[in-house]
């Protein structure tokens, strides 16, 4: 199951607790479990109950807080800033090029996550440059930081890299947005073939390359509010609301005019749009005119980046959740 989002999470503890604590305001212990899972929020109460029952009284909210606050110890500085970094170089992506809506961002004694809400459109290939731009958000962000990656970006099954080839994948050999109208598998099936054909290992590749090339760009546009959305995390260890629609506004939007101008609109199918002065966006000029400033500067913690870290990102409907699991 996926993690619980901000907004469910009361219920979630609400579910773990039963008949303890009716009254109780539990907004703030929810902020506390942001990034928790079912099974965690579970074990968090039982540990709570344990602490009342040694104490021989009941179960009271500080027991709550304090059990979550002994499960989850703070991620060490440099690591903290790191995975910052990472999550808002998601939120960035995600806003400029328009696929995604980023809702929250969090930090978890075991990384970080990014929520964020799927933006439906038609799913041509200027919405799959966008989405695999999205996928490689995160380790573009700590390239443009950082000077190199992590390793957070792979590993396990549903990690970046592992999102972001099964769509290029796909987008060959499923959804006839390649070279070829050929049909070859389904998209879960589709990653399977590239051991066999190193054609299409080419064409994935370069894919990959562009995307991430895309979000590097898009990056470096937004420097500033890259810097400030990172810093606001690193501090605070939760981002939502009106802080993070403000930062949000001042993201510079990213479009692909070679992919997106091509297509006719939907209320002119015959004739499409007529060339001329608007059909470049601001927003592309301004993107394309990067200004090449300095990195991010990473809090002086005195430790090497801890780089041996993974990523996971889960899926539930229009909803869209990143984490960095250390």
């Amino acid at each position: 199951l996926d993690y619980p989002t901000l907004t469910l999470l009361p219920k979630a503890i609400r579910w773990q607790l039963g008949y303890d604590l009716p009254n109780a305001d539990l907004s703030g212990v929810a902020v506390q479990a942001v990034g928790a899972s079912g099974a965690d929020i579970a074990a968090a109460v039982r540990a709570a109950r344990a602490r009342a029952r040694m104490a021989r009284r009941d179960l009271s909210l500080p027991d709550l807080e304090e059990a979550l606050a002994a499960a989850r110890p703070p991620l060490p500085e440099a690591l903290r800033w790191r995975v910052s970094v990472h999550e808002a170089g998601h939120a960035v992506v995600g806003m400029a090029t328009g696929v995604a809506l980023p809702s929250m961002l969090a930090l978890r004694s075991d990384g970080g996550i990014a929520h964020a809400s799927r933006v439906r459109d038609i799913q041509d290939a200027g919405y799959f440059a966008g989405q695999l731009a999205l996928d490689l958000a995160g380790r573009a962000a700590e390239r443009h930081v950082f000077g190199q990656p992590s390793a957070g970006a792979g590993g396990e099954v549903e990690c970046d890299l592992a999102k972001a080839t099964r769509t290029a994948t796909a987008l060959e050999i499923s959804f006839g947005l390649g070279d070829s109208l050929l049909w070859l598998a389904t998209p879960d099936a589709a990653q399977a073939r590239l051991a066999l054909d190193p054609g299409l290992r080419a064409r994935v590749e370069a894919r990959l390359q562009q995307a991430e090339a895309r979000a590097l760009r898009i990056l470096r546009a937004n420097n500033a509010v890259l810097d400030a959305m990172a810093r606001a995390l690193c501090t605070t260890g939760l981002l939502t609301g009106p802080e993070l629609e403000g930062l949000l506004a001042r993201v510079v939007p990213d479009m692909e005019p070679d992919m997106r101008l091509d297509a006719k609109p939907a209320c002119d199918p015959d004739t499409g749009p007529q060339a001329g002065p608007d059909m470049v966006p601001l927003a592309t000029a301004a993107a394309v005119a990067v200004i090449e400033g300095p990195p991010v500067n990473a809090p002086d913690t005195g430790r090497p980046p801890d780089d041996q870290t993974r990523d996971i990102a889960f899926l539930s409907g229009s909803d869209i959740t990143y984490g960095y699991a250390a």
